[in-house]
């Protein structure tokens, strides 16, 4: 349960911010967009947190990640991040009513982004699981 949890809350506060930030200042979606985007993502954050943590781990199994070098860890975290993310952020940002040209920008600038906050979120999640003993299988 404690890995449930600190995998649940990591995703979730790292894609709130990781969001926000293209949001609001390249796409310049509203305050009330991005807000009512974020607030969205919460619950579906939640949902996505457990099924992306033993996909990644799936991935990094699969492509002998954890014991591989830096520049595979961040394209195995890349890879897991684009592609798990992408349809279900489509989905927010209209459900929003974010008009579709800036869905498309932002959905363009999460792929390109994605490298990045892929191996920050992975990294972030190996660090909190192990600072709060939560490393185990459950």
């Amino acid at each position: 349960m404690r890995r449930f949890l600190v995998e649940t809350i990591v995703f979730s506060i790292l894609m709130t911010i990781g969001g926000a930030v293209p949001e609001i200042f390249i796409v310049k979606l509203t305050l009330t967009q991005c807000a009512t985007s974020r607030l969205l993502n919460l619950p579906v954050c939640a949902l996505q947190a457990w099924p992306y943590a033993r996909y990644r781990e799936f991935l990094f199994r699969t492509f002998r990640a954890d014991d591989g070098t830096a520049t595979r860890k961040f394209l195995v975290d890349a890879f897991a991040n684009s592609t798990f993310q992408t349809a279900t952020y489509a989905a927010i940002l209209l459900a929003t009513g974010a008009p579709l040209h800036k869905c498309v920008a932002l959905l363009a600038i999460g792929a390109a982004s994605s490298a990045i906050s892929g191996r920050i979120l992975g990294w972030t999640l190996e660090r909190m699981k192990k600072l709060l003993h939560a490393d185990e299988p459950s």
